[in-house]
């Protein structure tokens, strides 16, 4: 839970301060705009994530498993990325380039592993049920959708459409 909740307040930490290096200072009430609000949006899709990680841990690998136990092995696996976020900021005060390529890395990587580590780290005990391919799949295609209307309504709130 602490590494998820560190995840949500790095990710826009390190937004802000690559804007603020790129761009050589950024307005007075960016900061609201760039980290305080995006971590309510970055908080929920990471809710998301586990649930829907959950729903294909549960319906494909083990039917007893519970939801705490998943966003326990959910955040223990974020930890390397929360690292990579830190050397991210290390390069970009280090005055390196490589800073944004880590930074967006991160976040695909973090869709990507994250879930299937914590769908294949069960042993699967159901004879019938969903196939653990097709489960993978339909998180990737849920993710995809919320990122599309998280996103979708993220950049209509910054353009006030």
């Amino acid at each position: 839970m602490v590494s998820m909740l560190l995840y949500v307040l790095l990710l826009p930490l390190t937004i802000y301060a690559t804007l603020h290096h790129e761009l050589q200072g950024l307005p007075a009430g960016a900061f609201a705009e760039l980290v305080v609000k995006p971590v309510i949006w970055i908080a929920l899709f990471m809710f998301l994530l586990n649930v829907f990680t959950y729903a294909a841990v549960k319906l494909s690998f083990n039917p007893a498993v519970k939801l705490k136990e998943v966003m326990a092995r959910f955040g223990t696996l974020l930890t390397l990325f929360l690292m990579l976020y830190v050397v991210s900021l290390l390069f970009l005060f280090l005055n390196g380039d490589i800073s944004k390529v880590i930074i967006l890395l991160s976040f695909i990587s973090t869709l990507m592993t994250v879930p299937l580590l914590v769908m294949t780290s069960y042993k699967r005990r159901m004879v019938g049920g969903l196939d653990p391919l097709y489960a993978i799949l339909l998180v990737y295609v849920a993710v995809m959708l919320v990122i599309v209307i998280l996103g979708n309504s993220m950049i209509g709130y910054i353009t006030g459409f």
